[in-house]
């Protein structure tokens, strides 16, 4: 079950996999990952292919995060694509900055939490920037998932970088290996598709604690429209926040989405 330093499942339980980070501590074997000698720029391996890794100081939330990455340009993604293939799941979203996850990590900077006690998810995480953000900044147990069987190998590869056993996990909406609850759900730009809004309201009613929250923030999309109606239909209590990032990556929505008995109360 276990790959690396994350895991792929479709229904086994999430409470064994926990317990196979925190009793094995699996390590990446760099010979699944890193191609070359000690001091040599690493290249990812991706379907036989090598793409060479840059690190990058990335400033979210008043922090700068180092993580590494593929730097992105048209001929990367076409090759990437060649040897993926078409397929949403295999389309390389991790590879593309996303505005909105950096309005979402200065919007929860100034919410004055000292910490999180219970368990945080990091939904479609890409190449894990806001799971290593969430841990830094407030010292909570994150969870890193995304569909993308790259996006969890990048992600795990920083988590371990940054001296963290990482808690990541390939799974999908539809498909999701658990029926673990979060305190506090989090997915930046992930309302590009109207089809998804059910599913990700389907999503927060079987893994969102009763005292829970549901982040999600969006860089304006007109695709986004239709998500608070939803949720208020299921629901759901809604806060919608404007979120103005200090990282130079634009300004985004916040939707916060509460169960009911959450009204008058903060996560800690």
């Amino acid at each position: 079950m276990t790959f690396a330093n994350f895991f792929c499942a479709s229904s086994s339980g999430f409470s064994r996999l926990t317990e196979q980070v925190d009793r094995q501590q699996p390590r990446i074997a760099a010979a699944q990952v890193f191609q070359g000698k000690v001091g040599m720029q690493p290249n990812f391996i991706i379907a036989g292919g090598e793409f060479p890794l840059s690190y990058r100081n990335l400033k979210i939330g008043g922090l700068t995060l180092r993580q590494a990455t593929i730097e992105y340009s048209e001929q990367e993604l076409q090759r990437i694509v060649g040897l993926r293939g078409l397929r949403e799941k295999t389309w390389p979203y991790w590879l593309e900055e996303w505005p909105a996850t950096y309005a979402m990590g200065d919007a929860l900077s100034e919410t004055g939490w000292k910490d999180i006690s219970g368990p945080v998810l990091d939904l479609g995480c890409g190449n894990g920037m806001l799971s290593a953000f969430m841990e830094q900044r407030f010292g909570c147990r994150i969870f890193s998932c995304d569909f993308n069987f790259d996006a969890c190998r990048l992600t795990a590869l920083n988590r371990r970088s940054q001296g963290k056993t990482a808690a990541v996990f390939c799974g999908d909406l539809n498909a999701f290996p658990s029926r673990k609850k979060f305190r506090l759900i989090l997915a930046g730009d992930m309302l590009y598709l109207r089809t998804l809004h059910a599913p990700l309201i389907e999503f927060l009613r079987n893994h969102l604690e009763p005292d829970g929250e549901a982040w999600f923030a969006d860089h304006g999309r007109s695709t986004s429209e239709g998500f608070l109606s939803l949720a208020e239909q299921a629901g759901f209590q809604l806060v919608l926040r404007a979120a103005r990032s200090r990282s130079g990556h634009g300004n985004a929505q916040v939707y916060i989405l509460k169960n009911a008995e959450q009204l008058a109360r903060g996560l800690t």
